[in-house]
């Protein structure tokens, strides 16, 4: 598994590269937490230090539209597991962590 994640490194580089700090932000709370329920509400804001709601609200459309994140009801989760997986690693969870209590959407 850290063989394809340090494979996928420079593609996942590039693709934080090409998003807003915002963006990048929401996606790695994302990432961190496996799946973010209520991503809109002021405790969800309030936990993650994610600034203002608009702001929020501006990078999750924009990951939607990028398919970077789905949405289940109130629930968002990244499309893409392994790169769930390398940000998670990005910020030293490792991963034996990561698999540890999932919830599968």
């Amino acid at each position: 598994m850290e063989y394809l994640l340090d494979t996928a490194d420079t593609t996942y580089r590039n693709i934080l590269a090409g998003l807003s700090k915002g963006q990048r932000t929401v996606l790695s709370t994302i990432a961190i937490d496996g799946h973010a329920e209520n991503v809109l509400s002021q405790n969800y804001i309030s936990r993650h230090y994610l600034g203002a709601a608009s702001s929020v609200q501006a990078a999750v459309r924009s990951l939607l539209a990028k398919q970077l994140i789905s949405r289940d009801a109130d629930t968002y989760f990244l499309d893409d597991k392994f790169l769930e997986l390398w940000i998670r690693r990005c910020y030293g969870i490792s991963l034996e962590e990561s698999w540890v209590g999932r919830r599968v959407i």
